[in-house]
């Protein structure tokens, strides 16, 4: 069944393109969903395919704001059967943001002749009606979807569905959960914007660095430019992370680029963390032309032998700290405060699991500077 029907001979020609993105490592289906922010096609498809699913969308629920049921936001075909529909691009970026150990899997909706402005490598600008899930397991259950949707050039609306145990719906839940499965905490919707207003155009994974890395599936980088999906495509689709004589550089830099550059630490005045001075998040045009210097980085320049300011974190200024001590991770508050869950904790908001991976990465490299 298709919620639009103008695009059913586009999604066949899609499906059959030799070129469509493969399934990632979490086993994301493809996925497109074919809605548009027109809310008369909407509703009349919603209300078939959400009959299904025993639920109903009504012209209320739809797009005016944020349906009440993940089953009305048009990534399923078949709710019932968890079907997506055949004209997906699914994705898994190369470098992952941490969520407690939960498992991911996201899909990304383009409308029909529309492009992702990339005239600017490191703010890419999506078209209005762009549409982008994720959805989160624990122990190889739903527990939570994440949509974003843009519907204007200015307006973004978002919210996140709570699946029910026996996974037969999703309901929307913008006052958030704690405690789901274990510490396991579901957003508030407030909180979503901690993060995503890092980006010029909010989407964090969808970027330039995290989808050229080779562990990158699906709709990759190299994907979106050969099947014109970019307005400037650029010269280089692959790409590694820089590297220095420690040869543990790379694995240390991604993990502060995804996990605190991209949303938080970054030049971007409305971050979050902009006001701090350190950021993390690495030049699309530097990796990927393979010119990156990492002390020239700034991930590098502003942390290494830099004292620590504001608080909690001047506290650890007479213990000798600083924001990164080269051949001392244990005096190096970007691993103390990665490594720690409570106040001054990174990152700050929705985490209560330590990534226990990423602080190593990022405390091996510093002991080897």
């Amino acid at each position: 069944m298709r919620r639009v029907l103008g695009f059913a001979l586009a999604t066949a020609a899609f499906a059959a393109c030799d070129g469509s993105p493969a399934e990632s490592d979490a086993g994301a289906d493809a996925a497109l969903d074919v809605g548009t922010p027109d809310v008369a096609v909407d509703v009349a498809a919603d209300v078939a395919v959400e009959a299904e699913a025993g639920v109903t969308c009504g012209i209320d629920q739809v797009w005016s704001d944020m349906p009440q049921h993940l089953a009305c936001t048009g990534l399923y075909t078949n709710f019932a059967s968890k079907t997506t529909d055949a004209a997906a691009l699914s994705y898994a970026p190369g470098v992952v943001l941490w969520s407690d150990g939960a498992t991911k899997q996201r899909w990304l909706y383009l409308p029909p002749s529309t492009k992702i402005d990339t005239s600017n490598m490191d703010e890419w600008v999506f078209p209005v009606g762009t549409k982008v899930w994720k959805e989160f397991q624990i122990g190889g259950k739903r527990i939570e979807t994440r949509i974003f949707h843009k519907s204007t050039t200015t307006t973004w609306l978002w919210t996140t569905y709570q699946w029910t145990s026996d996974e037969t719906d999703a309901v929307r839940l913008d006052d958030g959960a704690t405690n789901v499965v274990a510490t396991y905490e579901i957003p508030k919707h407030d909180y979503c914007n901690t993060c995503h207003s890092g980006r010029a155009d909010q989407l964090l994974g969808i970027e330039a660095i995290a989808l050229s890395l080779s562990a990158a599936q699906g709709a990759t980088l190299d994907w979106l430019s050969k099947n014109n999906k970019l307005t400037a495509p650029p010269s280089t689709t692959t790409a590694s992370l820089p590297e220095d004589a420690t040869g543990k550089a790379a694995a240390a830099l991604g993990a502060m680029h995804i996990g605190c550059g991209v949303s938080c630490h970054n030049e971007n005045v409305y971050s979050a963390a902009n006001s701090s001075g350190f950021f993390a998040r690495l030049p699309a045009a530097a990796v990927l032309g393979g010119t990156a210097v990492v002390t020239a980085l700034d991930t590098y320049t502003t942390s290494a032998n830099i004292t620590p300011t504001g608080a909690p974190y001047s506290s650890y200024v007479p213990l000798g700290y600083k924001r990164l001590l080269p051949h001392d991770a244990s005096k190096s508050l970007i691993v103390t405060v990665s490594g720690e869950r409570g106040a001054g904790q990174m990152p700050p908001i929705v985490t209560h699991v330590v990534d226990t991976t990423a602080t190593q990465e990022i405390t091996d490299w510093i002991n080897a500077l």
